[in-house]
């Protein structure tokens, strides 16, 4: 769709939306429009429910279609009932409501995903005149801005307060569950960690394993002084959920996107990337070392726990 032609309908889908979802005839709608699999980092957005601003609801839009993935996301779902009644599941799964109502309906497009492969949910929505507001990935995220995309209200982590010891613990679950992902790996594909979390006093939530996650959902639904805190150290992301969407930056996003990602742009620049692998002997050199490529691989595509989290048979 061109930049410009579903704000025109929001007031009809919101209340669509609204009725279909059973929020109230007031909130403020916004959404997640994914598949609710591992990588998509659904205890997070949880947090960003708990986050947003009184009246405020957030629907993710898809439930997952496979057995391991489908545990993760019901016991996101059965903890949202006491931890972030904001949140509303299966938001696409309304007959009467289309992927374009929902996203006609909203206020802001927000994604919490740790793993993306080109991020075309970053893009998609500045066309629809929708502002998005995400956790940074660099190996996606700094190619878009290059390329010109605004991304200024995307956050890099949120920080979790705790005492050395719980940060201790935190990180060596964090390690651990990084070295059980790479156990059945062979050795010479395994990159070279760097120390995953080096703070003392706080910890990004992502790099927490879903029960720690879990645990600090608890915590921020029961304890108001935690949860200022927890408000305090990411002001900024905080300012940016509250903030009306910038129509400047909304258009500028949608020109730029337009301009640089239509189908002839990107053909353009997979001829002239082809042509430079062409023209690079380097490429053809196999007695070159794995170690960089495997690393760079790591650096682009950060390990995060939720991302492998298994369940036990039933």
């Amino acid at each position: 769709s061109s930049p410009g032609t579903i704000p025109s309908e929001h007031e009809a889908a919101l209340a669509k939306v609204r009725e279909a979802t059973g929020i109230p005839s007031d909130a403020t709608w916004t959404l997640y429009p994914v598949r609710g699999i591992r990588r998509k980092n659904v205890g997070e957005w949880l947090l960003l429910c708990q986050l947003m601003p009184d009246g405020w609801y957030s629907g993710l839009t898809l439930r997952p279609s496979t057995p391991d993935e489908n545990k993760s996301y019901v016991r996101w779902q059965d903890l949202a009932r006491s931890v972030a009644p904001n949140a509303v599941f299966d938001a696409g799964h309304h007959d009467n409501v289309s992927f374009r109502d929902n996203l006609s309906a909203c206020h802001k497009v927000v994604s919490t995903s740790v793993a993306e492969g080109f991020g075309m949910t970053y893009l998609e929505p500045w066309l629809a005149g929708r502002e998005v507001i995400a956790r940074r990935l660099p190996g996606v995220t700094n190619d878009f801005e290059d390329a010109g995309v605004k991304l200024d209200r995307f956050y890099d982590a949120i920080p979790i307060p705790g005492n050395q010891d719980w940060i201790r613990q935190c990180t060596a679950e964090l390690e651990s569950s990084c070295t059980t992902a790479l156990s059945k790996v062979a050795t010479e594909f395994h990159p070279d960690l760097q120390p995953l979390a080096d703070s003392t006093d706080t910890i990004d939530f992502a790099w927490l394993t879903p029960k720690r996650q879990t645990e600090v959902l608890l915590r921020m639904a029961s304890d108001d002084g935690f949860r200022r805190e927890v408000q305090t150290r990411s002001g900024p992301l905080m300012d940016a959920l509250a903030a009306p969407p910038d129509a400047a930056t909304i258009q500028s996003n949608a020109d730029t996107i337009t301009q640089r990602y239509c189908v002839e742009s990107l053909g353009k620049q997979l001829v002239d990337l082809y042509a430079s692998l062409l023209g690079d002997k380097t490429h053809h050199d196999c007695s070159r070392s794995s170690d960089a490529a495997v690393d760079l691989v790591n650096a682009n595509r950060p390990f995060y726990p939720c991302r492998t989290e298994t369940f036990p048979d039933d």
